[in-house]
C-alpha cells in the first residue's frame, strides 16, 4: 500500500518525535537521535527532498527551530535533560524533530494555506501540547509549564504564518519536484 505524501510525512514525523522524546526521557538521547536520524533520512528520501533546495529548506527551518528552542532554554522556560550541551542549548534530538517538521510543512504548505486561519489557530495549540507532552514524559524540564505553554503558543502564532508563506515563496522561487499537496 502506497501512502500519500501527506500521510507519509505525518507518520515519519510522529515516528521521529516518539523515538527522540522517549529516548531523551529514558536517558538515551544519543542512541535515540541516531535511530531517529535514520527514520528522518528515510522520510527525506521517500518524499524526494534529497535535493539541494529540499535540504536548504530543511536546514533553514531546523536552524530557526534550534534558535527558538535555545532561546526558550536561555530565558528559563525549558531545561533540556541528558544533554552534554549547556542546559539551555537545544540538543541534537530536538533538531531532528524540527527537520522532520520542516518536511511536513513543505508537503502540507498548500493545504495549510488553503485553511490558513484554521492552521494559524490550531498549529500553535498542537505544538504547545507536544512540548507539554515532552515535559510530562520527562524529555525536558519546564519550571512553569503553563507559562511555557502560553509562550510557545504565542511564538507559534507568529511562526506558523511565517513558515506557511515562507514555504510557498520558497516553492515559487525554487520550483522542485518534491511531494507537495
Amino acid at each position: 500500500m502506497k501512502l500519500s505524501p501527506v500521510a507519509n510525512s505525518l507518520l515519519h514525523h510522529q515516528a521521529v518525535w516518539l523515538i527522540t522524546v522517549l529516548g531523551a526521557a529514558a536517558g538515551y538521547p544519543d542512541a535515540a537521535a541516531m535511530f531517529a536520524g535514520l527514520v528522518l533520512l528515510s522520510m527525506v528520501w521517500r518524499l524526494g527532498f534529497m535535493t539541494v533546495h529540499g535540504c536548504l529548506w530543511i536546514a533553514g527551518v531546523t536552524l530557526i527551530g534550534g534558535i527558538l528552542d535555545s532561546l526558550l532554554g536561555w530565558i528559563g522556560h525549558i531545561d533540556f535533560r541528558y544533554s552534554r550541551l549547556p542546559p539551555w542549548v537545544a540538543p541534537p534530538w530536538l533538531l531532528l524533530i524540527w527537520a522532520a517538521f520542516a518536511v511536513v510543512v513543505a508537503v502540507m504548505a498548500r493545504l495549510f494555506h488553503r485553511f490558513f486561519c484554521l492552521s494559524v489557530l490550531l498549529m500553535p495549540i498542537a505544538v504547545s501540547l507536544t512540548y507539554y507532552l515532552g515535559y510530562r514524559l520527562g524529555a525536558v524540564d519546564m519550571k512553569t509549564p503553563l507559562e511555557t505553554a502560553v509562550t510557545i503558543y504565542l511564538i507559534w502564532l507568529i511562526l506558523t504564518p511565517v513558515l506557511i508563506i515562507g514555504r510557498l515563496g520558497f516553492e515559487r522561487r525554487f520550483p522542485v519536484a518534491e511531494g507537495t499537496t
